[in-house]
């Protein structure tokens, strides 16, 4: 059965879902994003590498009452009149992200950039504005890793606190290039740098390579930077998701992405605030719980100069990458905190800082998105002395 969109030939397969070639594709998102009338009105799009579908129940119910949770999405059109995923800042739900399934792996990678996003190890992306302390993974092996979110606030000034219990010994606190290893409760400062890109105290090696910092011990790896991004790799075996003996805001780590977001005892929660907040370490010094609302451009123009600015994503260098790694997600995400951004600094008297805030989040999402397609192999040349230098 043949059929037209915006002047593409386009076949439905039996579950009457369509498909575009990744070509096609990238070319149809760059009109929608421009030009959202044109977009039919229920949409999903997930690009991989396993290139599956999904049920048309599914891809609606992204935008209802229910999780929405999707396996290897491509382009899909539905009948019911529900919002435009492309471009309606209005309707889209930043709280409701997708499940990215990439084919088998022998591990997987948790990551977390800026002060709100994250990605468990099985794949599951997710939006949590939480800026206390929180554990991202443990395990009953001893292990854990904690993240405090430091002036996070703003973007520019945002840090982010990692604390590494490797086991009954050794545990590494590190901020940036700010790094002690922790040997018996006795402090070893690691001095790594441009020229001393090495140490290795207490028999834990640590790195710098480029803008990153790396720790590896055993089968865990850790990687960061001097502001806000980290990245968790396990180099091990899945879990039974029945043995909840890993947990945390990285998830199970069973190959299952919607059976992540799990409490403490083990109830599997549809919410990502109420999850992020149930893994909380409480201090001496209290921190409120993350909203559960999400944030939406106050006005037109606000939302319109964040579509200006968040464009760059959809621009070369980085269309190289976009029949590989779906670049909509962070394209939104860049909207969510752009026009965010342009509310909080509205008061803000010096100007050089407001635009600093602003630059700081094009590079925390070009980064992020280029991260991502490393992965798939895609590597991209995107930093200049214009840009994120």
């Amino acid at each position: 059965m043949e059929n037209i969109i915006d002047g593409y030939n386009i076949d439905k397969n039996q579950s009457g879902l369509v498909q575009l070639s990744n070509e096609d594709l990238h070319a149809q998102l760059l009109i929608w994003m421009d030009d959202p009338e044109q977009s039919p009105q229920c949409i999903y799009v997930k690009i991989d590498i396993a290139q599956g579908l999904v049920t048309r129940e599914q891809c609606c119910a992204v935008f209802g009452v229910s999780w929405g949770a999707m396996d290897h999405c491509e382009i899909l059109a539905c009948d019911e009149l529900l919002p435009d995923f492309v471009d309606d800042m209005e309707s889209y739900n930043p709280e409701v992200n997708v499940i990215e399934n990439n084919g088998d792996q022998p591990f997987r990678t948790c990551m977390n950039y800026g002060p709100n996003y994250y990605r468990t190890f099985d794949g599951l992306e997710y939006r949590f504005a939480g800026r206390c302390t929180y554990v991202v993974f443990r395990d009953r092996a001893e292990r854990t890793v904690r993240v405090t979110h430091v002036d996070c606030e703003a973007y520019s000034s945002c840090r982010k606190r990692l604390e590494i219990v490797l086991n009954s010994r050794l545990r590494v606190v590190a901020i940036g290039s700010d790094i002690v290893v922790y040997d018996k409760g006795q402090p070893s400062y690691v001095y790594v740098n441009e020229t001393n890109g090495y140490s290795s105290p207490g028999s834990v090696p640590i790195e710098k390579i480029g803008v990153y910092y790396y720790l590896e011990y055993g089968s865990l790896r850790l990687r960061w930077d001097d502001e806000s991004s980290w990245f968790l790799t396990l180099d091990e075996a899945p879990r039974d998701p029945d043995s909840f003996s890993v947990g945390g805001l990285c998830g199970n780590y069973d190959r299952d992405p919607h059976n992540d977001m799990r409490k403490m005892t083990g109830q599997v929660l549809d919410n990502p605030a109420v999850f992020g907040n149930s893994w909380t370490v409480h201090t001496e010094d209290p921190c409120p719980d993350a909203s559960m609302s999400g944030y939406e451009c106050r006005t037109d123009d606000v939302k319109e100069q964040a579509k200006s600015a968040c464009k760059v994503l959809l621009k070369e260098p980085f269309i190289s990458c976009h029949t590989v790694v779906a670049v909509q997600y962070y394209y939104h995400r860049c909207l969510n905190d752009y026009c965010a951004a342009l509310d909080y600094t509205d008061d803000w008297e010096d100007p050089v800082a407001v635009q600093e805030e602003l630059d700081s989040i094009l590079c925390v999402m070009a980064d992020s998105y280029t991260v991502q397609c490393a992965f798939f192999g895609k590597v991209i040349s995107w930093r200049s002395e214009d840009f994120c230098r």
